[in-house]
């Protein structure tokens, strides 16, 4: 993960994107922040382990997640 990078989140069946800001390497993964996250205001901050979970890496498996 790097910052700049563009992750996908789903929040109450809808799909956004947020810009990946101040990545922090912990033991074991990493947190990071994004830019926005549904109705907060401010930067989110984000647990690895949320990947594939809550946030994607594209808008696809975001979209897929989103139907279930």
């Amino acid at each position: 993960m790097e910052e700049g990078n563009i992750v996908f989140y789903v929040d109450n069946g809808n799909v956004y994107s947020g810009k990946v800001t101040e990545v922090t390497y912990t033991k074991p993964g990493f947190t990071f922040g994004i830019d926005s996250y549904g109705d907060c205001s401010g930067q989110y901050r984000i647990s690895s382990d949320q990947i594939g979970r809550t946030v994607f890496l594209n808008k696809e498996d975001a979209a897929e997640a989103a139907k279930d």
